[in-house]
């Protein structure tokens, strides 16, 4: 017999997303209820060791959450990073619909969740404390490779 409460049963997977989402770097400022949205729109990719996620000079159309596995970017063949668990990256594109600035490929076989650019605008436009979260990563970022 209910009580009157309404409760609501959620898949694992989409529990999952939303415990790695309020642990990674870009996404633990956001309340769990502001994460629901965010899980709703994030597809979920796998790549193999030592496969291209994105190449250097393209137009950038998703930014990834890394779920699992060990990624590196390169600028001009040059190693400028290194990604885990949490971290993400293709933001900056996201932002300005620009060219990717770096190469990322994968070290291990990954597990990544990617969100498309006009998701991603929509979710800045509806979560103050992203677009925030968002500039303070990006400079942290510009300031480590200075």
């Amino acid at each position: 017999m209910m009580d009157g409460k309404t409760s609501m049963v959620l898949p694992v997977r989409y529990l999952e997303m939303i415990i790695r989402l309020k642990n990674s770097e870009l996404f633990s400022t956001l309340s769990t209820e502001q994460l629901f949205p965010l899980a709703d729109i994030l597809t979920e990719v796998e790549f193999k060791a030592d496969e291209v996620v994105v190449e250097q000079g393209t137009t950038g159309d998703h930014m990834y959450l890394i779920l699992e596995g060990e990624l590196v970017a390169s600028c001009d063949g040059q190693l400028i990073a290194e990604f885990e668990m949490g971290h993400c990256f293709g933001e900056l594109a996201m932002l300005d619909r620009g060219v990717r600035s770096a190469t990322v490929r994968t070290k291990t076989a990954s597990r990544l969740a990617a969100i498309a650019h006009d998701d991603f605008h929509d979710l800045l436009a509806m979560y103050p404390d992203l677009s925030r979260a968002v500039t303070e990563i990006l400079l942290t970022r510009l300031r480590e490779l200075s």
